[in-house]
């Protein structure tokens, strides 16, 4: 039996943006979206449509409103329902949806040139890749389901990856906002029996 090398510890270098992730603190993902730019990231768009959105942005709302999350307490029915709302992501859906690209009417309704109108949506390729249905995907297999998917034009499929992941941030950002609360409540209640 061959004789194994001994394992390389790995070298560690603290960077300006490992400071960042701990500064933010153990509770935070380390790539949990907190600036405007990294919403736009997660979202899945590029470099060039961030700085679009951003310019958009600072354009339509020079004096930047300072709310993040605003509670809101509603009922439905007899079920009282409390969560999080977020301007900030709101602002971004609008702006987004509005995005203004060159149309490319040359495309093919094939999972290539959907992917390529994907890209000129603005969404990286790790995004864009989902605006067509690729022939490896179970769906594909399905001809009505993919007759059905390619009724939309590439722009659609690119409109709805990005309210996508903007939903899915306002759902992790409402649990991190509701988990937050229950810590403080219960460090509140422990404070109050030790006294």
């Amino acid at each position: 039996m061959a004789e194994e090398a001994p394992t390389r510890i790995p070298t560690f270098t603290m960077t300006p943006d490992l400071e960042r992730v701990l500064a933010r603190g153990r509770d935070m993902h380390p790539t949990f979206p907190i600036d405007k730019r990294g919403i736009l990231q997660y979202v899945g768009l590029n470099e060039a449509m961030i700085n679009r959105a951003l310019e958009k942005y600072r354009a339509d709302f020079p004096s930047d409103p300072e709310e993040v999350a605003v509670q809101f307490n509603e009922m439905n029915g007899d079920l009282p329902i409390e969560g999080f709302r977020f301007p900030l992501l709101d602002r971004f859906d609008t702006i987004l949806m509005e995005r203004a690209v060159p149309e490319i009417d040359e495309l093919d309704i094939s999972y290539d040139d959907y992917a390529k109108g994907g890209l000129a949506e603005g969404l990286r390729p790790e995004f864009a890749v989902f605006c067509g249905l690729h022939p490896s995907e179970a769906d594909y297999q399905n001809e009505r389901y993919r007759d059905l998917f390619y009724i939309k034009r590439y722009q659609k499929h690119a409109d709805n990856i990005i309210k996508g992941w903007l939903s899915s941030l306002s759902l992790l950002w409402n649990q991190k906002l509701k988990l937050e609360k229950a810590k403080r409540q219960t460090e509140t209640q422990l404070k109050s029996e030790e006294l």
